[in-house]
């Protein structure tokens, strides 16, 4: 993340060096670098008893005194493990404050010390990888807690099997990502308010594609504007900060893809860029309206969620298609399940490898890596389980738009279950939306596809079987 910590984010380090005479050695990554845990506790004296109780212990620790400390910290530092009072004196509880870093795509493993004399039991599922513990515990309780979820983080690393790694890595020519999108990649992680606009505009006013983006995009007829957008301030005035980094990100990472798509069969290289592309707007759609999620950060998960058919596509030109060719004409196949058993890693693997290659933040990864596991991994490492269920309902009815089959039909229901009957018309409404959005992302990408009516009707056909029971739709040709 960028960001510099300074001592006007209020917070104390208290650094420590492993002892083995007296205690276990300082819980450690494969790396080498040490953990870093934040205590942000009401009571400072107890912040910093606490800190001193993981400083024997050989782990390093920060105590902080307020939130926008935290937000401090996290602009500039990599933190494992957050430890925090829920009853805080500030406008939010400790539980408030671990859900707006998830929003954040900040998935910090958490400690919650709560009170239940004070405002009862609570129930912290819906947040991720947060123990809550009962306040009163003493530090030794806390710090030996604190030591099983380091290790347990130190032993499962970031999850991207070797396998995939080194199917990524023998690809000598992958593109590299532009500074202009890293640079957009890292804006998207700060809050908009902490996004510096005159940075923002002057690296895209010096990009002509991502100008031409920009003006496209802000002068569509839906933003309502009297007089043609015709420099990149204004354009950015028009759209917001969150939009502007949206647009231009993701129109740049959609032209990698097609850099990465390049020397592939031309029927596979247009069957990808419209999956994708209805991927994407699918899980911003739902992202947006039914999680409450950033659409702009959901968008980018979304393409770059199935990048690793590109790369599998790459590495084995011959065996892949066959795959490909197995699972687009039998329904009851499921793809990740032939990618496993014949090249030793999903699709998902390949994609989390190769964002890492392209140097993305972490905060991303973790969301594509498993995107095609449960929502109970998902909850259990701090992955953000509404933007999953977002991502899992796209790829989920892409599949079965492919090629309707009643297992695919299946998957889809069961995803769509979670949000129960009573919101079943808002999940269409949704649904519709992102056809539309999809839509109007082809033609502003200039990406040869259906027409809006067309899409519109594949969609809705298909999710109104899978809605409304077992009857069978006619096979579509997406590709």
């Amino acid at each position: 993340m960028s960001g510099q910590l300074t001592e006007s984010t209020n917070v104390v380090v208290g650094r420590a060096e492993a002892s083995t005479a007296n205690h276990d050695v300082a819980v450690q990554p494969r790396d080498g670098e040490k953990r870093i845990v934040a205590i942000f506790r009401r009571d400072v004296s107890q912040a910093a008893a606490l800190a001193g109780s993981f400083k024997e212990a050989g782990i390093e620790a920060m105590t902080l005194v307020s939130a926008e400390a935290l937000r401090g910290l996290l602009g500039g530092t990599e933190l494992h493990l957050l430890v925090l009072d829920n009853e805080l004196d500030g406008f939010f509880s400790g539980l408030e404050v671990i859900k707006k870093l998830r929003a954040s795509m900040v998935r910090v493993p958490a400690i919650l010390l709560h009170r239940n004399e004070e405002s009862g039991p609570i129930d912290a599922k819906s947040a991720g990888a947060v123990t809550v513990i009962d306040a009163n515990s003493d530090e030794a309780t806390i710090v030996k807690l604190s030591r099983t979820i380091l290790d347990r983080q130190a032993e499962e690393g970031n999850g991207i099997p070797e396998r995939a790694r080194a199917i990524v890595e023998r690809q000598s020519d992958l593109p590299v990502l532009s500074q202009l999108t890293m640079q957009l990649l890292q804006f998207l992680e700060m809050p908009p308010e902490q996004v510096p606009v005159n940075d923002l505009v002057r690296m895209i006013s010096i990009d002509p594609r991502a100008t031409a983006i920009l003006f496209k995009a802000s002068n569509a007829s839906m933003n309502g504007v009297s007089r043609s957008i015709s420099n990149v301030a204004d354009a950015v005035r028009v759209l917001g900060v969150r939009p502007t980094i949206g647009h231009v990100l993701n129109a740049a990472v959609t032209s990698g893809l097609g850099s990465l798509s390049k020397g592939l069969p031309s029927e596979l290289q247009a069957w990808h860029a419209r999956r994708g592309m209805f991927i994407a707007c699918t899980t911003a759609t739902f992202g947006q309206e039914m999680e409450n999620r950033s659409d702009e950060a959901a968008f980018l998960l979304g393409i770059l969620q199935d990048v690793g058919i590109l790369g599998l596509l790459r590495g084995f030109p011959k065996q892949y298609q066959a795959v490909l060719r197995r699972w687009r004409t039998i329904g009851q196949l499921r793809l990740p399940a032939l990618e496993q058993a014949d090249f030793g890693c999903t699709h998902a693997d390949v994609s989390a490898a190769m964002m890492e290659r392209w140097g993305m933040p972490a905060s991303f990864i973790p969301g594509v890596l498993h995107h095609l596991k449960s929502q109970e991994n998902a909850t259990r490492l701090g992955i953000d389980t509404g933007l999953l269920r977002a991502m899992t309902i796209a790829e989920s009815l892409a599949d079965m738009i492919e090629l309707p089959h009643p297992s695919r039909r299946h998957a889809l229901n069961t995803v769509l279950a979670e949000y129960g009957p009573e919101k079943s018309s808002l999940c269409l409404r949704s649904l519709n939306r992102a056809s539309v959005k999809a839509y109007e992302t082809f033609q502003l990408l200039s990406l040869p596809l259906p027409s809006a009516e067309q899409l519109e009707t594949v969609v809705l056909s298909t999710i109104s079987n899978s809605l409304n029971g077992p009857k069978e739709a006619a096979p579509v040709e997406v590709g």
